[in-house]
């Protein structure tokens, strides 16, 4: 499920979005601008803005008519908030590592709707994968150098690049959220070095790298902090690697913990249906248990399909896991297997 989606689903808009969407493109972009920039912004801002989208649901449903002046309050409510959250600008990094800073006026000059939509294929490409990206950044790059010398012809050159960027969008996949993370945080370089140490300790940064995403501005500072002097001692020392990672887990995951954040993995295992048998994995070890933490977090981003797919798997190790718990490494180890296939 793209992320839009989950922002969407999470904040309770399913039953309304016709509604919304029949007001025009350039409100239900903004709409679910708002929806994925909240997904960043901290718990004490989403609880806040649930209020605002629950009232919201309930108004459009009792005066559909007036849907109009509705949205467009709680889009200046929405706004205001985001604007509050302190958050880092998942919108603004994107256009930038993109390279767009230079022609940003020129874009808006041609309206909020073509505007939002660049801005919402940004954001999206920053979890579809390095090829994705890749190709995207020479698209991005051409438009950049077209819009310089043409800045007149604007209109049909951003409609050109719109066109070939959501094909590329379309096309890729899953957009791997772990990568994003573990990349802007700075732990490319020792990479090999924390996968020396084995699965469970790297499955464990890796958990925490995605967790720190969703956690808000002041825990991800914090957590760079952290990571940075663990890349500096990995640097430094990399035959004591074990008990630097040791201790840069134990200091990540108290700040994971403090963040306050809605848990994503949690809504993960709970939407896959694990709820039941959590201790029965668990009971295998920290390395089966994150394997499936790991797993159920990056199907939320593989596509309805895979989802689909994957939800099938789980399904059969639960009844499986309640009839032969006693049985449960073999099954589990079956099903890691598949998932990760």
């Amino acid at each position: 499920k793209d992320l839009v989606d989950f922002a969407l689903n999470s904040l309770g808009l399913g039953q309304v979005i016709d509604t919304i969407q029949a007001l025009g493109t350039d409100y239900w972009n903004q709409i679910k601008q708002i929806a994925t920039q909240l997904l960043f912004a901290g718990q004490q801002i989403w609880d806040q803005a649930k209020v605002v989208f629950s009232q919201l649901v309930a108004d459009l449903q009792n005066h559909a008519t007036d849907a109009l002046p509705l949205v467009v309050q709680a889009i200046g409510q929405l706004t205001a908030l985001v604007g509050q959250s302190g958050k880092r600008d998942l919108v603004d990094f994107a256009l930038n590592s993109l390279g767009l800073g230079q022609v940003i006026d020129t874009i808006q000059a041609l309206g909020t709707d073509y505007w939002n939509q660049i801005k919402q294929i940004a954001t999206q490409l920053l979890f579809a994968g390095q090829q994705i990206w890749d190709q995207a950044k020479v698209v991005f790059s051409q438009l950049v150098a077209d819009l310089q010398n043409h800045a007149t012809d604007a209109l049909p050159l951003v409609v050109q690049a719109i066109g070939q960027l959501t094909a590329l969008v379309g096309q890729s996949g899953k957009r791997d959220l772990v990568d994003f993370a573990l990349n802007s945080l700075g732990l490319g370089q020792v990479i090999d070095t924390i996968q020396a140490l084995g699965t469970d300790y790297w499955n464990q940064i890796k958990q925490i790298a995605t967790q720190l995403l969703f956690a808000g501005q002041q825990i991800w500072d914090q957590a760079k902090v952290v990571f940075s002097q663990l890349v500096a001692d990995l640097q430094n020392h990399a035959t004591d690697a074990l008990p630097l990672v040791v201790q840069a887990i134990g200091q990540l995951t108290a700040l994971v913990g403090q963040s306050g954040k809605r848990d994503l993995v949690d809504f993960a295992l709970n939407s896959l249906g694990l709820g039941q048998v959590i201790d029965t994995i668990q009971a295998l070890g920290t390395d089966y248990w994150n394997q499936i933490k790991q797993i159920a977090t990056q199907l939320l981003f593989a596509g309805q399909q895979i989802w689909d797919q994957a939800k099938v798997v789980f399904s059969q190790l639960v009844a499986d896991l309640q009839n032969h718990a006693t049985d449960a490494l073999p099954l589990v180890v079956q099903a890691i297997g598949q998932l990760t296939a």
